[in-house]
């Protein structure tokens, strides 16, 4: 996924992955969707300005952003960016979702309910 340090920025002090798995979700829609597939997904469109509003956004973490520490309560938060460029175009392939470490338990949480 294209996916770079300052994505993971909203996700400190404990707050939801949400704007990672949105990112995921992004580069699985590209793959299943573009007409020829290359190497990296094109990286969605994130300013200075969604970084500053995911950050302040995203729930959880050890001041309670968004009311409460509990995920089950979170509010629904959409992260900021360019996400909507494959969003409704029918899949041409289907795609295997493969990672270690860490990035296997991201993709466990992306592909669970």
């Amino acid at each position: 996924a294209p996916i770079s340090t300052y994505n993971w920025l909203p996700c400190l002090g404990g707050r939801s992955v949400r704007p990672i798995l949105e990112r995921i979700d992004y580069a699985c829609a590209y793959a299943a969707t573009a007409d020829s597939l290359d190497l990296v997904a094109p990286a969605p469109a994130y300013t200075l300005l969604d970084l500053a509003e995911d950050f302040v956004t995203t729930p959880g973490g050890v001041f309670n952003v968004g009311g409460s520490a509990d995920p089950d309560l979170f509010p629904a938060v959409t992260p900021r960016g360019g996400f909507d460029a494959y969003d409704g175009l029918p899949a041409r392939r289907a795609l295997t979702v493969v990672g270690h470490s860490a990035a296997g338990w991201i993709g466990r949480v992306f592909l669970s309910d």
